[in-house]
């Protein structure tokens, strides 16, 4: 039984490893697709937006452009849309919540993503789009959205995959121990039990293995040694000298001796 207990825990532990694994790659592939909508989520909107305000701006001034951000942050309040002046120094209300360093990028008319913490370490996606209303005063659109949509995202996805990679270790595990004990633990407790018997010099009570494996090829030399040296006699010099050695050396001798048919 020993054997097939070790057979059993290598195979349970591969399965587990290779589950794992998949489980670990399947979860960093499913967060990085969530952060790739996120952002393409973000630029689709700051990219409506800009024309939006843009439009409003031309048309009432920065009050009208300012009632259009408003209501788009009352349909989506969990992306905070801001008008930001780039050169307001920090503190100011219309002051991006990103230095200055950057967002240089977007002083010069380009579209910037990027990661940053607040003063109280909370973690936040923010896109910026510049706007073109004032040719003295470079503005921009501010889309900033928490990350811990993303981290509420990854914490269901890691329960799912623990709970799915658990339940099919289980499963694998059970499945895996019901065939080796059935198919080796059994038939070798049975062959060892026969060959204690014969190292004792009982023959008799033949080895009944069901199957066309090495096992019971083995099971069927025993039985053939034992009816030939059952049938020399019981005072056959044979018999008394296996009847003499520990069964641990006749069953060495069995195993190693070829058979002589």
């Amino acid at each position: 039984m020993k054997l097939a207990a070790k057979l059993v825990l290598t195979i349970v532990l591969g399965i587990a490893i290779v589950l794992v694994v998949d489980g670990y790659v399947s979860l960093e592939r499913q967060r990085d697709l969530f952060e790739d909508d996120m952002h393409h989520d973000l630029r689709l909107l700051g990219i409506t937006m800009r024309k939006l305000v843009t439009d409003a701006w031309n048309a009432g001034g920065r009050a009208r452009a300012g009632g259009v951000i408003g209501d788009a942050n009352q349909v989506d309040p969990s992306v905070d849309i801001r008008w930001v002046w780039l050169d307001s120094p920090p503190g100011e209300p219309t002051a991006p919540r990103v230095s200055r360093e950057k967002l240089r990028a977007v002083a010069q008319g380009q579209d910037v993503s990027l990661v940053a913490r607040d003063v109280r370490g909370q973690a936040y996606f923010y896109s910026y789009f510049p706007v073109i209303v004032d040719e003295q005063r470079p503005g921009a659109l501010e889309l900033r959205e928490p990350l811990s949509v993303l981290d509420k995202f990854t914490r269901g996805a890691f329960i799912k995959i623990v709970v799915l990679t658990g339940s099919l270790v289980l499963l694998s595990g059970c499945a895996t121990v019901l065939l080796g004990i059935r198919l080796i633990g059994r038939p070798l407790d049975q062959i060892v039990g026969k060959i204690r018997r014969v190292g004792t010099g009982d023959f008799s009570g033949p080895l009944l293995l069901f199957g066309h494996d090495e096992l019971g090829e083995l099971a069927v030399g025993l039985n053939t040694m034992c009816a030939q040296l059952d049938e020399a006699g019981p005072r056959s010099a044979v018999k008394r000298r296996l009847g003499s050695l520990p069964w641990s050396s006749c069953a060495m001798r069995i195993v190693s001796r070829p058979s002589e048919n």
